[in-house]
């Protein structure tokens, strides 16, 4: 994802980043298609699975993000990057390159740690607000798609499939217009919200809880598609992948805990939707203490990032 990221241009990067999450969606559908046809478990994983060994030849044909080679430093792997970028593009190497070149030579690159994500306050706190949204969307991402095959599971994946697909697609126009800030922290409150009122619904009223969780899951879902990117630029190149991958990884907790979660409805029938709403609503209102990050400049060094929504403080 950071590769797309950082090789889009500015004025598609948005909307090529949210794209990249619709086969996702798609995946998923084909996923309980290739489940509805197979009675097999053992020949559905050899399916699902196969397809993965084409990405070993990625490595291959796949080019080094600028932005990072120049922020460690390896200008001329960079340059090679962008020569072979503009030659795939039939587009001329834009005079300011040389200029660049030979500014960014004579500067020494910052030398960033994933340690810097700790010590730096304003990345701290960045760091774990957005470690919450991971895991409380991952949480509710599949808790409600692991509580809806209660009734009939082939239908109640595939509509939870089909609302994710509905939502990357309308995520993938409104965050330019109202930000990212609002969208997140909307989408997790619509997320929470719905989730608690299908809690209390009865459970004989199967249709009606499934719609609201329904909901829910497109709130996730949109939620999903926006963290990438929020996250993206909320930190600075050096320290980019490693912001995201770290929350990505703690997103696990919550993939860990949703069937614990969705399994409590054996105790109690409302219990899995309150502590994922109510998980979904507090992360909602916390990212309401975030930057805005909309038709920023992606940040380079840690005082640019620093500097996101107007706010300057130095490392303690």
């Amino acid at each position: 994802f950071v590769l797309l990221f950082e090789w889009a241009c500015p004025e598609y990067r948005t909307k090529a980043s949210v794209f990249a999450q619709i086969p996702f969606a798609v995946g998923y559908l084909y996923t309980v298609f290739i489940a509805w046809c197979m009675s097999s478990w053992q020949s559905l994983q050899w399916v699902l699975a196969a397809p993965n060994s084409l990405f070993f030849i990625l490595f291959f044909i796949i080019p080094e993000s600028p932005r990072w080679l120049v922020s460690q430093g390896k200008l001329s792997k960079a340059m090679k990057s962008i020569k072979i970028a503009a030659k795939s593009n039939n587009k001329q190497l834009p005079k300011q390159i040389s200029i660049l070149e030979k500014a960014v030579s004579d500067e020494k690159p910052e030398s960033l740690g994933i340690c810097v994500l700790a010590s730096h306050p304003i990345l701290r706190y960045r760091l774990l607000i957005m470690s919450l949204n991971w895991i409380v969307i991952t949480l509710c991402f599949y808790g409600l798609s692991l509580n809806s095959a209660n009734e009939d599971l082939f239908i109640g994946m595939s509509l939870m499939a089909f609302v994710e697909l509905v939502a990357y697609i309308i995520t993938l126009f409104i965050m330019d217009f109202f930000g990212r800030r609002p969208v997140l922290s909307v989408c997790q409150l619509l997320a929470g919200l719905a989730c608690v009122c299908a809690g209390f619904v009865p459970s004989s009223f199967y249709w009606i809880r499934l719609a609201l969780a329904l909901v829910g899951k497109m709130g996730a879902s949109a939620a999903f598609a926006v963290v990438f990117v929020y996250t993206a630029e909320l930190f600075p190149t050096a320290v980019r992948n490693s912001a995201i991958g770290l929350c990505s990884t703690l997103a696990r907790i919550g993939a860990l805990l949703a069937p614990t979660v969705a399994s409590l409805d054996s105790v109690l029938a409302c219990l899995p939707f309150l502590i994922m709403g109510g998980a979904a609503i507090l992360v909602g209102a916390l990212s309401f203490l975030l930057p805005e990050t909309r038709g920023e400049k992606l940040s380079e060094t840690v005082e640019e990032a620093s500097a996101l929504g107007g706010k300057k403080v130095e490392d303690e």
